[in-house]
């Protein structure tokens, strides 16, 4: 995250502290729009507060896990907020909330604080495969058997919505070359379906990361792949 808003944070002489233990439990959410608001949310607060500091601090509870952000600037007396920046707050907020979670803000004085608090896994999150290939069935299958992820297969393309509603997958990976249609096809049916926003990654031994990303693939990794080069991937998408 710091490193997307650094020029924002020099431009407003911001000083950020990260405080995120890496034992923190993973989140009960869908990374990327989360990942978003709160992007969005960090940027609101060294917009209002040039020359100040932020602080970021990684929380857990029993069932719960979140954020803390604190801001003060010595250059205001009086935190402003603004039509605009209160609008900005309701936006992230809205977004988390779809994401199952609840944004809390306060404004008192010079300074800042926000608690963005979501449900913490109770398991490790489920990897969807869909390939017509029962040998790349096994491989996945093996990558993810000592891994934080559980595996979920399946060698027919009409298998994959009813998984999708059984298993709510954190990840689904899809292969393009399917018997009776296409992963392409999949692709299309899975973002319309209500459970959609779950990031779909294609996989093909083709060259075809542009085309996934044109047909609203979250991501993309071409055949043949390592163990290494797939949880390289998930960690991208935030898992």
């Amino acid at each position: 995250m710091k490193p997307c808003l650094s020029p924002l944070f020099q431009a407003q002489s911001i000083h950020v502290r990260f405080d995120l233990p890496g034992d923190l439990p993973r989140a009960q959410a869908h990374i990327i729009p989360l990942q978003q608001a709160i992007l969005h949310l960090s940027g609101l607060v060294a917009e209002s507060f040039p020359g100040g500091t932020l602080i970021v601090q990684g929380m857990a509870q029993a069932s719960s896990v979140g954020l803390t952000f604190s801001a003060e600037s010595p250059r205001q007396k009086t935190a402003i907020l603004s039509a605009e920046l209160a609008n900005g707050i309701s936006l992230v907020r809205q977004v988390v909330e779809a994401c199952g979670g609840t944004l809390d803000t306060t404004w008192e004085h010079s300074k800042f604080s926000g608690v963005l608090s979501l449900n913490a896994r109770e398991q490790n999150p489920v990897v969807l495969v869909i390939d017509d290939n029962q040998d790349t069935l096994l491989l996945l299958e093996r990558f993810l058997a000592h891994s934080p992820y559980t595996f979920v297969g399946a060698n027919q393309p009409e298998q994959a919505l009813p998984l999708l509603e059984q298993h709510r997958p954190a990840i689904v990976l899809l292969d393009v070359m399917l018997p009776e249609t296409d992963g392409w096809s999949l692709l299309a049916q899975v973002k319309r379906h209500p459970l959609g926003n779950v990031p779909v990654v294609i996989s093909t031994i083709l060259p075809q990361e542009k085309l996934a990303s044109m047909l609203g693939a979250d991501a993309f990794i071409q055949k043949p792949f390592t163990a290494r080069q797939l949880f390289d991937l998930f960690e991208k998408l935030g898992f």
